[in-house]
């Protein structure tokens, strides 16, 4: 079956051959606009600090993407005369979109409450801004080189670079406008700093791909490429209109003054993933789809290991900074705002707490950074850490073993006949009979013994419970006791323990996991 962009190809194939002359006479008259501004770079590049303005790039960007339409109609793409001429106007179109993003970046760097990280943001934003003029020089050169190889003759009509040169006034306008007054901030805050934490889970694959330094050829698509990137960026994109949506023109910034910090780190956040978005774009479009397949431009403009350099080292590198700061935010934003709860839910059913209840249990108190304290008869444990919540089972399965001793026990004394059976003949059959009184679970309903070493140098009950005992720690039964937990804590956290509790902690009563509910997503992360 044909695909769209196949039948298209197929209609361009039996398309009738376009007069080449009238081809280059269109492109070279509709284009020149974009000609021009190439020739500005081409000229200025190297004279002074910085070729580029917000007014250069914007003309630049929409010049390049009329051009990329129209080469496009007429399938450049795929000509041979053609394509290389096409490939510098993506090129161009691209990273004037990545500088325009970086300009802006640097403009409203002040107003954007950012914290503190290290390397430094703004020099590490200035070298990407360098990095980004000077391919766009690049670009600009091999467009006018590519115009001249196919014949196209300069324009006498030219702009200049006095045309683009933009001189910005100090100062704000004065903000008269009314507000709307809203009494209290915390619903917001609690809303919009929640909403962060849970797309910060999606934030973490950032953390990893910001730890790699090798700039190697199998860096993308694995681990970065282009898909997961522009996911997360309309994630946070769409959480920066959250905010605009319900904290601008109101009063809620004066009232608490995390919210202003708050979204300048959402908003830098999203322009840092715009341009990964775009590098990946480029480079899986441009350079390694050139190197895979035979006879497509290999792209000798951007160096490979410096686009790379780019992408890892600030644009994921920063975005990934900025969200472990944010997340902090976010969290001390939740603390603020606590109110304390609590909840009594049933220990899980499947061997207590094991290491899946007690990894989501921490996980969900730290997804928040709240304190939440667990109570089990009297002894108190910290939820936000596995192995103190492992401890709990220490009681659980002490209470477990007594139970397991004084109902085989009962057995023997009940049925004083079955002691004539060998000893490996008698365990199994008090364990059969505890299963049938609803006293035992039996994980392996074969009851191997195996692993159990059954003792003959002490009485009977003395050996068959030594042997329950150990198929109890090899996880071969289990006793159902009915034991609660008592967590206190922000009553957020508490909700959401609450019901992973009602999810059976995420497992059923052999240890399969269970699929979590929507409210519980960040935990799948």
């Amino acid at each position: 079956m044909s695909t769209g962009s196949d039948f298209a190809d197929e209609n361009l194939q039996q398309a009738e051959p376009v007069d080449n002359r009238a081809f280059l006479d269109l492109v070279s008259d509709s284009a020149e606009p974009l000609f021009s501004i190439a020739r500005i770079v081409v000229a200025t590049h190297g004279r002074s600090g910085e070729i580029c303005s917000r007014l250069l790039l914007g003309e630049l960007h929409t010049q390049a993407a009329s051009a990329e339409e129209l080469l496009d109609s007429y399938g450049a793409r795929r000509n041979g005369s053609w394509r290389r001429l096409r490939a510098s106007v993506a090129g161009l179109k691209l990273f004037s979109e990545v500088a325009y993003i970086l300009f802006h970046i640097r403009l409203f760097m002040p107003r954007y409450h950012l914290l503190p990280v290290t390397p430094d943001f703004v020099e590490a934003t200035q070298r990407a801004t360098d990095f980004a003029c000077r391919t766009i020089a690049g670009y600009s050169t091999r467009l006018l080189e590519c115009a001249g190889d196919l014949g196209m003759a300069e324009s006498k009509a030219s702009r200049k670079a006095a045309d683009f040169l933009e001189t910005l006034p100090v100062g704000q306008l004065p903000q008269d406008c009314g507000t709307e007054s809203i009494q209290s901030a915390e619903e917001t805050v609690v809303y919009l700093a929640t909403a962060f934490l849970n797309l910060a889970e999606d934030g973490r694959m950032l953390q990893a791909r910001s730890d790699t330094r090798q700039l190697a050829a199998n860096l993308i698509p694995d681990p970065i490429n282009e898909e997961d990137i522009r996911r997360l960026e309309d994630a946070f994109h769409g959480l920066q209109a959250r905010y605009d949506t319900y904290v601008a023109d109101t009063n809620l910034e004066s009232i608490d003054r995390d919210l202003p910090v708050l979204r300048g780190h959402i908003t830098v956040i999203y322009h840092l993933l715009q341009t990964a978005t775009a590098l990946c774009h480029h480079y899986e479009r441009h350079i390694s789809l050139a190197r895979r397949v035979p006879g497509l431009v290999v792209n000798a403009v951007v160096d490979r290991d410096e686009l790379l350099e780019f992408l890892v080292d600030y644009s994921i590198r920063y975005a990934d900074l900025y969200v472990r700061q944010t997340r902090e935010l976010c969290q001390n934003m939740l603390r603020r705002y606590s109110v304390p709860g609590t909840v009594e839910v049933p220990v899980p059913r499947y061997r207590g707490f094991h290491v899946r209840p007690t990894t989501l249990i921490a996980r969900i108190v730290r997804h928040y950074g709240a304190e939440v304290r667990m109570q089990i008869d009297g002894e108190e444990y910290d939820a936000a850490v596995p192995f103190d919540l492992f401890r709990a089972n220490e009681k659980l399965n002490a209470d477990k073993r007594r139970a397991i001793a004084a109902d085989a026990v009962g057995i023997l004394r009940m049925e004083p006949a079955i002691l004539d059976r060998s000893r490996e003949e008698l365990v199994r059959a008090v364990a059969r009979r505890l299963f049938e009184q609803r006293k035992l679970v039996l994980y392996d309903r074969t009851l191997s013994l195996e692993e159990v070493a059954i003792r003959t140098d002490a009485p009977a009950e003395d050996c068959v419970v030594d042997a329950l005992h150990k198929l109890f720690t090899l996880g071969k039964i289990d006793v159902e006791l009915p034991a609660f937990a008592t967590f206190l804590g922000d009553r957020r956290v508490i909700a959401d323990i609450r019901l992973l509790a009602e999810q059976n902690y995420g497992e059923d009563d052999f240890g399969n996991n269970l699929a979590l509910p929507g409210e519980l997503a960040y935990l799948r992360r």
